[in-house]
């Protein structure tokens, strides 16, 4: 008798080896695939992090640099001559403000406004500045304020004048505005 069919020592045919083959490679790419886009993910999650470590030291950086401006243009403001005398004479104190301060080049371009006040915290004479300083310090010893007018932030920051350098009579406070 002679059997149809297949034989026992018959191979598979080649399309279905070929099935096979194609689908093995296909797993194999998409897993390769997957560990790419995951390796990928981990490494732009990486370098996110590393950004914001690195924005952050360079933010508290340039904060510490521009505070240590600001507290130079105010240690040299309150330790010139000129500014004590605006104190004590304050007749000259508006031409004083609006043109030798900044003809000394004692402040930086960045400052939008100087004023002088007393020992009670009010200003010598307002500008004539489109956004001028407060007239009244709005708490007394100095220190930085920041307030939001309209979406806009300004920072202001007053320092104590003594009759003399390093302390002595409190003449009165000077003030910036940013």
């Amino acid at each position: 008798k002679i059997r149809m069919g297949r034989h026992p020592n018959k191979l598979p045919k080649v399309s279905y080896l070929s099935i096979g083959y194609n689908t093995a490679i296909a797993i194999l790419l998409l897993i390769l695939a997957l560990y790419n886009w995951w390796e990928i993910e981990k490494t732009a999650q990486t370098l996110y992090e590393r950004e914001t470590l690195l924005a952050q030291q360079e933010a508290r950086e340039a904060m510490t640099a521009a505070v240590n401006r600001i507290r130079l243009t105010e240690k040299t403001l309150a330790n010139w001559d000129e500014t004590r005398q605006q104190l004590m004479y304050k007749q000259y104190y508006p031409i004083w403000r609006d043109q030798r301060v900044r003809s000394a080049g004692l402040v930086p371009e960045t400052i939008d406004d100087i004023a002088l006040y007393d020992r009670n915290g009010r200003i010598l004479a307002p500008s004539d500045n489109k956004e001028p300083m407060p007239n009244k310090m709005p708490r007394q010893g100095g220190g930085t304020l920041y307030v939001n007018e309209g979406g806009h932030i300004h920072m202001y920051s007053f320092f104590p004048i003594f009759a003399e350098t390093g302390g002595g009579q409190l003449l009165g406070y000077g003030g910036l505005a940013f």
